[in-house]
């Protein structure tokens, strides 16, 4: 029991470290990204992301946003709809949807921000958003309700489903579960990358080895790292048009939106 006790402890200091933003651009952790990113699976770097939102404290206290209300109020059906938030965070969405007078249901893999939505009354099930199309699914996620009146992405999430593969399938299922209704995503804008420094060229090239040994995907040249948060998928317009598209929806563009996020309806 000690040594496991120590051990979640060592993991716990070594992601606080990882995600420590001020150190963003310090040259050996630059290195580290690197290497993450070129010897990660998805999946895996997805995990590594709730791993970081458990320890991280960013976020647990965002404002409420008046271009989201604006947003939501233009898209969700009336007062008495049944919700199904993803990615619900500490549960700023989940409380602000229920003050509108919707029923909610939320979807949460970090177990920490999971327990402060319990503790603001959500009804919260923890799990990731590929956890929808596991071949076998987590129990809770197999009793949820299957059908909605809309669904609501939380805030940058479609960003964190780093394949392209899973992220159809994940963004079909929500479709499937709000067949009549809006599905809302929100992501962030692609941005000129930025060029690897010499510590980030040596992390990808500690990776090379690894990578030749397993099968894994290309690094999408709009992945990035997410303040310390994980990996995200930075999107251009035309991405999300074709993924509405995927999933037999048509994309509908908020344009009131923050800077460096695309706010996007799919519509049945």
């Amino acid at each position: 029991m000690a040594k496991n006790t120590m051990r979640a402890r060592i993991k716990r200091s070594f992601l606080k470290l990882l995600g420590h933003t001020a150190m963003l651009d310090h040259p050996a952790r630059a290195s580290l990204w690197a290497f993450l990113q070129e010897a990660l699976s998805p999946d895996e770097k997805s995990r590594l992301g709730v791993a970081l939102y458990d320890v991280s404290r960013e976020y647990r206290d965002a404002p409420e946003y008046t271009w989201e209300l604006e947003w939501w109020r233009g898209e969700l059906p009336a007062a008495g709809a049944r919700v199904l938030l993803g990615a619900a965070g500490a549960g700023r969405e989940a409380a602000l949807l229920a003050a509108l007078g919707h029923e909610v249901t939320a979807l949460e893999p970090s177990r920490d921000l999971a327990q402060m939505c319990r503790r603001k009354g959500v009804h919260v099930v923890e799990a990731r958003y590929e956890d929808l199309v596991a071949a076998t699914r987590p129990p809770a996620v197999a009793s949820m309700c299957t059908q909605f009146d809309a669904v609501v992405m939380g805030l940058g999430s479609l960003s964190h489903i780093l394949d392209a593969e899973m992220r159809v399938r994940v963004v079909r299922e929500l479709v499937r579960t709000a067949p009549n209704g809006a599905v809302l995503t929100s992501s962030l804008a692609a941005v000129t990358p930025r060029s690897d420094g010499r510590a980030a060229r040596m992390g990808r090239a500690f990776a090379r080895p690894i990578r030749a040994a397993r099968p894994l995907p290309p690094v999408d040249r709009n992945e990035v790292v997410f303040g310390g948060l994980g990996f995200a998928k930075c999107f251009e317009r035309a991405e999300l048009e074709a993924l509405a598209h995927a999933v037999g929806r048509t994309p509908r563009f908020f344009e009131g939106g923050p800077p460096g996020m695309w706010l996007c309806t799919l519509v049945p």
